[in-house]
């Protein structure tokens, strides 16, 4: 999380030299230069039992990751330990956002959303309070595809993928911008749409697309 939180920093200090929708898409942008550096890092840097390594995983990804323990102590029911610890990374992490949002950062947050001349006029750096929630957001992150490396035992690529990318935006989408229970929701109810249409096979990418669409045109403000 906190190797997360430095690069997230250089990364904004960069994007937000932009403003507006620009900020989003050229945090896309560099996501997607990550993903090609990944697929395309064939050079060997070390040799594992599976022959060689790229430094970043090429396209094979990076495995062997430690444990939480949970496998030795729990046996087969290791993942249920697993689903509450992510559980209570999202409790933290909205726990955090509700004291971000209902504290004086986030009237800041809300003067710049709201008004920006006249929040800078009043001394509030839109550069350093929009750098702040770049860090933030990025140590959740962290911890989250940390868990998902200890979950699954493997990263690779597909992490930096646009369809997953816009995915998980599209949860923000249908939730609500700019609200706390909104992204839960949505990521709830995509989820299981998901899940609902999984075996629907093309049709799936299609279905869920529609959904976003309906979502767009009859709620454009989100399900909160």
């Amino acid at each position: 999380a906190l190797a997360t939180v430095a690069v997230s920093l250089v990364i904004g200090l960069a994007c937000l030299r932009l403003r507006g929708p620009y900020v989003a898409l050229l945090t896309l942008a560099i996501a997607q230069v990550i993903y090609v550096l990944i697929i395309n890092d064939t050079e060997c840097f070390t040799t594992a039992q599976s022959g060689c390594m790229p430094l970043l995983g090429g396209v094979r990804g990076i495995g062997r990751f430690g444990d939480l323990g949970f496998r030795g102590l729990l046996g087969p029911k290791w993942y249920v330990a697993h689903f509450y610890v992510g559980l209570g990374l999202a409790a933290l992490a909205l726990a955090f956002s509700i004291l971000i949002i209902r504290g004086p950062l986030g009237l800041a947050f809300q003067a710049l959303r709201d008004n920006p001349g006249y929040a800078m006029s009043r001394g509030i750096s839109r550069f350093r309070t929009q750098l702040w929630v770049f860090g933030a957001s990025s140590f959740f992150t962290g911890l989250a595809g940390a868990l998902y490396a200890v979950q699954f035992g493997v990263i690779g690529p597909s992490i930096f993928s646009v369809p997953l990318l816009l995915f998980l935006l599209s949860m923000i989408v249908v939730g609500g911008l700019g609200t706390i229970w909104g992204p839960l929701l949505g990521a709830a109810l995509l989820m299981l749409a998901d899940e609902g249409m999984r075996e629907l096979g093309d049709w799936r990418d299609i279905g869920l697309g529609l959904l976003l669409a309906a979502f767009v045109v009859l709620l454009p403000r989100g399900l909160v």
